[in-house]
């Protein structure tokens, strides 16, 4: 029984944690002053959310920590792919 659980507990999984950073960092370059609350309470201005948060991500996939189960690279490259996806977007549309 132990066996078949740690050879469930660590097969991979798929997630769209990837996709949600490249939102992420995409609503950050569009809307930089907007204000997000944390928790409904403390409010925080997107684009210090968005510097923080991506940060934090590329600190801890730096430190590749064993064990984790956390595709920390996943969010990094996410984010970067979607930061360039609006830049690039933005760049060639000049009317918004």
């Amino acid at each position: 029984v132990a066996f078949k659980y740690k050879q469930i507990i660590n097969t991979a999984t798929l997630g769209a944690s990837g996709a949600v950073f490249g939102i992420l960092a995409a609503f950050v370059y569009l809307f930089p002053n907007t204000y997000i609350y944390i928790y409904f309470f403390l409010p925080m201005k997107a684009k210090w959310l968005g510097i923080i948060y991506f940060s934090f991500e590329l600190y801890t996939a730096l430190q590749n920590a064993p064990g984790d189960g956390v595709a920390r690279w996943a969010h990094v490259g996410g984010a970067v792919i979607g930061f360039v996806l609006v830049f690039i977007w933005k760049k060639n549309n000049r009317r918004y």
